[in-house]
């Protein structure tokens, strides 16, 4: 976190700026706190900004396993992190500005892997979900990755976009910032407003996010670097992107790798790849398709016992002679119709959320015929038919969808889907799908 310069600005946010001087003097005064107050495990539970960063480092001084909470986690989801995670205090922002008070908190010591600095929660596929624990050499080495494939220039700059909660940001994002010696950027505006007004180099992007920019008239002079990832990205949003002016690109990972596994990057990108794997990773690709990352960052799950071996992420995809990586989809979502044909359903689905008039798609069809769809507009007219029709133009026939009907928002208040935009496959399909008279769906051809 030291910078050449400590008077240089590492923090702004809508109260206050820190220079690196300044913030390392309150991260040392919270850790000495956290060492008087006896804290272990601590939640994380503040907005993006400046005290944020405050507490996750002062966490990392005084040797405090912290517990970042997402502010999309439901009062359930959050408890169930703290027990699961035996934190035994709660940092929390009470105000604006920088101070963070210290709860204690009943919660009983779990047994965490040797090294364990970091645990992060995601919203997963369950309501119930599991602690990845993670060591700070192993956060910091995916970052210093990034900074090496990226360079410094790109991160001058760093805009916050998503919240400080998800691993992503804070690998991604705020890490590369301060490790280049720039600065990391919290603005309340609108996206598209405060990309402009924060003139950011970089920030990083869930698939919808990226929509919006592609809609939006405004320009963005000062923008370098655009990370999108989370869901699986259609080619034809980042071609419409780049069409744009937009500097996006496209990468994988998962929290068991500390986030980032992969990325395109200016100077070696390739269409419809999620580009080139980071250099200190070492994977295989089993004779299924699945890729099995043979040094996994992940310790262990809190409670459960340290991990060792291989780590087999459930994603299938392949490398081409140039390295770079293709993701197919998900090796426990792939349906296979009545006809034996094998489909990832993020494929299709890709593409038709891809189009102006579709904001989400589901599609399904396991030992059917055909596959049909669950389809949520973008605007209360808009013509889905049409767009359906566009999007099996591009498929094969074995992989068009067939039939389809609207259908509500899925969100991660009704529990279809999680944070970052990801599907809950299990929760559509026995709640959407429970009932379902095959009636009301359309044929895709009238």
């Amino acid at each position: 976190m030291a910078a050449q310069h400590p008077d240089h600005t590492a923090i702004e946010d809508r109260a206050e700026a820190l220079s690196y001087a300044a913030l390392w003097q309150q991260v040392q005064q919270l850790a000495a706190e956290l060492v008087a107050q006896d804290v272990h495990v601590a939640g994380l539970d503040a907005p993006n900004g400046a005290a944020w960063v405050v507490a996750h480092f002062a966490c990392v001084l005084a040797g405090v396993v912290q517990v970042p909470l997402p502010p999309f986690f439901t009062a359930a989801q959050r408890s169930h992190a703290l027990q699961d995670a035996g934190a035994n205090a709660l940092l929390h922002q009470e105000s604006t500005g920088t101070r963070i008070s210290i709860h204690p908190l009943p919660h009983a010591a779990v047994p965490l892997p040797v090294s364990t600095a970091l645990i992060t929660y995601t919203s997963g596929s369950t309501g119930a979900p599991k602690g990845v624990c993670l060591s700070q050499h192993g956060v910091e080495q995916v970052s210093r990755s990034l900074l090496q494939a990226l360079g410094a220039a790109l991160a001058q700059r760093h805009l916050s976009v998503l919240p400080l909660g998800v691993l992503l940001e804070q690998v991604g994002g705020l890490y590369p910032a301060l490790l280049a010696g720039g600065t990391y950027v919290v603005e309340d505006a609108p996206l598209p407003q405060a990309l402009v007004v924060s003139r950011a180099t970089s920030c990083i992007l869930v698939p919808e996010l990226l929509k919006l920019l592609v809609q939006s008239p405004l320009h963005y002079p000062h923008l370098r670097f655009a990370a999108v990832g989370g869901a699986r990205v259609d080619d034809e949003l980042i071609a419409r992107a780049q069409q744009a002016g937009l500097p996006v690109y496209q990468g994988y990972g998962l929290s068991e790798a500390a986030s980032v596994v992969a990325l395109n990057t200016p100077l070696h990108t390739k269409h419809g790849t999620v580009g080139k794997v980071l250099p200190h990773i070492t994977y295989t690709i089993a004779a299924d398709g699945e890729i099995l990352l043979q040094n996994p960052t992940i310790l262990g799950y809190a409670g459960d016992a340290a991990w060792h071996g291989a780590y087999a992420t459930g994603d299938l995809g392949h490398v081409d002679a140039e390295g770079f990586l293709t993701i197919q989809g998900r090796k426990k979502n792939v349906l296979i119709t009545a006809n034996g044909r094998n489909i990832s359903p993020e494929w299709p689905e890709s593409l038709l959320a891809a189009q102006s008039e579709i904001a989400q798609a589901f599609v399904y069809g396991d030992a059917q015929p055909a596959l049909s769809a669950l389809l949520v507009p973008a605007q209360p007219q808009a013509d889905m038919q049409a767009a359906v029709q566009r999007v099996n133009a591009q498929l094969p026939s074995y992989a068009q969808v067939a039939q389809w009907q609207p259908t509500t928002a899925f969100t991660v208040a009704n529990g279809m889907a999680t944070a970052n935009g990801r599907l809950r496959r299990d929760a559509i399909s026995s709640t959407l799908l429970k009932d379902q008279n095959d009636g009301f769906l359309r044929p895709a051809c009238a």
